[in-house]
């Protein structure tokens, strides 16, 4: 899939195996119905995945969301959901929060920022941490990223959407503050 360009094979490592096996394993017998709301972590204008600069995520390889193109220039990248951090990518671009509805929610920002190894990125959790809503994942300075080539869009998508029953992103093209609500799941 790589070498077709469909997909970019270092924001697929941003998923743990953990997630992995997590999402797989979220099938059964007997589940309850859940509605749980993902919401901004950034300020910023929604980009539809279509338009978000990357193929994976524009062909929703990597789930259902939306994007944001941040409003500041350097900015706290905040929890969208409550949850355990079960992967933080080695560049710090990248993050993934499992909830306890098993929704597996990615922040990826930028595109390619993976090749910047870390630099614009301060990261705040680890992988294992407790995370509410709101909390602190990283600072990222976007004027940095940019200065380095790279586009600025933070990804925000549900990997296991196959496992829900409806994934709904807010309307886009429109302006979020931080902790607005973006994404409806149901499971």
């Amino acid at each position: 899939a790589e070498r077709l360009g469909i997909v970019n094979i270092d924001t697929i490592f941003a998923i743990s195996e953990e997630d992995q096996q997590k999402m797989v394993s979220k099938s059964g017998g007997n589940e309850t119905s859940f509605n749980e709301s993902i919401y901004a972590p950034i300020a910023g204008s929604t980009v539809d995945l279509k338009n978000c600069g990357d193929r994976a995520f524009a062909m929703k390889a990597l789930g259902d969301g939306l994007a944001i193109q941040p409003k500041d220039v350097k900015t706290e990248v905040l929890s969208p959901v409550d949850g355990e951090v079960t992967s933080v990518s080695g560049s710090k671009h990248a993050y993934t929060i499992m909830t306890n509805n098993n929704v597996g929610v990615l922040i990826h920002v930028g595109i390619d920022t993976v090749k910047l190894n870390g630099t614009g990125f301060d990261v705040k959790v680890s992988e294992g941490d407790e995370v509410k809503k709101g909390d602190v994942l990283t600072v990222a300075d976007f004027a940095k990223i940019k200065e380095s080539g790279y586009k600025t869009p933070v990804i925000v998508t549900v990997v296991n959407t196959n496992e829900m029953k409806e994934v709904s992103a807010k309307t886009k093209d429109t302006n979020v503050k931080a902790g607005d609500k973006l994404i409806d799941v149901v499971g």
